[in-house]
């Protein structure tokens, strides 16, 4: 009964979403995240560790069907009320700053752990993950939403080049977010339609984005060898079919055992399909709720005030908590693992407060979304990649997270964007208060074309005394030309 009825909600969910002529807010998102993290409930087990039961008790179809059910409700009647947008310039421009900010943010991070960040043993590079590290992740996914807001290709892709070193590292989730976060900013302004009108440009973009990220995670430790082999040294990490999500294992799943679901035969190429997806992220994220109901397991509801503890200057005045959520759960209802199974917010709510704790903070949820997503689409563009960023950890990554964590990563992109206003208000400041006259005459002498031309000449005449002198003067010419129409430039954004 609870299965079906949760297929039922599932069903009606996507079906609403999908076909209801509604502009696309955080709520869609937010139903997107429970469609994915509460996938396993539709196959009927989840990814424990051995001599753990699997199944999945009706308690958590409950809980997952109310969840999207509430998403659902809250859909309805926020679409009836109409979000004021914001319709003005993107002014000023803050991409280029947060690109410069994550690439001097990654090599701090580099020079801080002495390379280790970037190493093939996963668990190494992510235990290596400090400050600084987390602020390039999240500065390179602001460096590519406001590239995307302000059209400016260039620095979207040094951003996506950002984001594909943070892959190499190890980390998906922030390029996931990311993609969410573009596709949200770009559709959250557009007028009332069916999500499902616009499935196919933005569903196969995304679709085939995804599949790049198993791709790029699936080289990875082919990369590294590579590496390796040329400096000499011998990989440290274990194999990469050896290491949970971070590939296709189609060689693993060729060899799985029959599957049955609820008792019916699944044919062998079916089964070979829900033995890769058995290993992703939502079959074990989802074994955390499973194990708490089953264990009946509760914990301390004080020690939801660590959170307060991330306000500046609170700490003070607060006693210590040393447990967050996952160190309170893990030696107690996975104390034979090693690795971490993540977060769970539905299990923490459970697990602090009871029933009552999931009713209050998913009312709580779907009012938060509610109204962050009329701030963003009523701000200017120039605060919206940092609330859009938040948007999507607080509407899809939390499935995933408890609720410290969540706060961390808001905190930390609040932390990013203030830094880089604050740079560029300052360098505005210090550009407004020199002559116009002297900021041209700066540009001629330090410009970027005539350092270009030195380089270029003394390698030249260093290297192939013997060429005409012609070529080395036309070189010249065309330099001056780039470096007076810089000037010019500069000097009508001044005027």
């Amino acid at each position: 009964m609870a299965w079906y009825s949760f297929v039922t909600v599932y069903i009606f969910t996507a079906l609403y979403f999908a076909l209801h002529r509604r502009r696309f807010d955080l709520l869609a998102v937010s139903a997107i995240g429970s469609a994915f993290y509460f996938s396993p409930m539709l196959v009927g087990y989840v990814l424990e560790p051995s001599g753990y039961d699997p199944t999945i008790p009706d308690e958590v179809y409950w809980i997952a069907g109310s969840v999207m059910l509430l998403l659902v409700v809250a859909g309805y009647l926020s679409a009836r009320w109409s979000a004021r947008i914001y319709s003005g310039d993107v002014k000023p421009r803050l991409s280029v700053w947060y690109a410069l900010f994550s690439v001097g943010c990654l090599a701090i991070a580099i020079i801080e752990t002495s390379g280790a960040i970037i190493n093939s043993d996963k668990a190494v590079a992510l235990q290596s993950v400090g400050y600084f590290a987390m602020a390039f992740e999240v500065s390179a996914s602001l460096t590519c939403i406001s590239a995307v807001l302000e059209r400016r290709w260039g620095i979207l892709a040094i951003g996506s080049a950002l984001l594909l070193m943070d892959l190499l590292i190890g980390v998906r989730s922030f390029t996931t977010l990311t993609m969410l976060a573009i596709g949200y900013v770009l559709l959250s302004r557009q007028p009332a339609n069916m999500l499902v009108r616009r499935f196919p440009a933005y569903g196969a973009a995304f679709a085939t984005i995804i599949i790049g990220l198993f791709l790029v995670q699936s080289v990875r430790f082919a990369i590294f060898e590579q590496l390796y082999a040329v400096t000499g040294r011998m990989p440290v990490a274990t194999k990469t079919e050896n290491m949970r999500s971070d590939t296709f294992q189609f060689a693993i799943a060729a060899r799985a055992s029959p599957k049955t679901i609820l008792g019916v035969h699944v044919p062998d190429q079916l089964a070979r399909v829900l033995s890769v997806f058995e290993q992703s992220e939502p079959f074990v994220v989802q074994s955390t709720l499973v194990e708490t109901i089953r264990q009946n397991y509760s914990c301390s509801a004080s020690n939801i005030l660590k959170s307060l503890t991330l306000i500046p200057g609170a700490s003070r005045f607060l006693p210590a908590f040393q447990m967050t959520f996952y160190d309170e759960f893990q030696p107690v209802l996975f104390p034979t693992i090693t690795y971490g199974v993540g977060g769970n917010i539905w299990a923490e709510m459970l697990c602090r407060f009871g029933n009552i704790g999931i009713v209050v903070f998913g009312l709580f949820f779907v009012a938060t979304l509610v109204w962050l997503d009329r701030l963003i689409v009523a701000s200017s563009p120039v605060v919206v990649p940092p609330l859009a960023f938040c948007g999507m950890i607080m509407a899809f990554y939390i499935y995933r997270n408890d609720l410290h964590y969540t706060l961390v990563m808001m905190r930390q992109t609040f932390f990013v964007s203030l830094a880089v206003l604050l740079v560029s208000w300052s360098s505005h400041r210090v550009i407004a208060t020199l002559p116009a006259r002297r900021m041209l005459r700066m540009i001629k002498t330090f410009s970027i074309s005539n350092f270009s031309l030195f380089i270029a000449l003394a390698c030249i005449e260093c290297c192939a005394p013997g060429i005409d002198r012609s070529t080395v003067q036309a070189c010249q010419r065309s330099f001056r030309i780039c470096d007076s129409g810089l000037a010019s430039t500069v000097g009508r954004s001044l005027s």
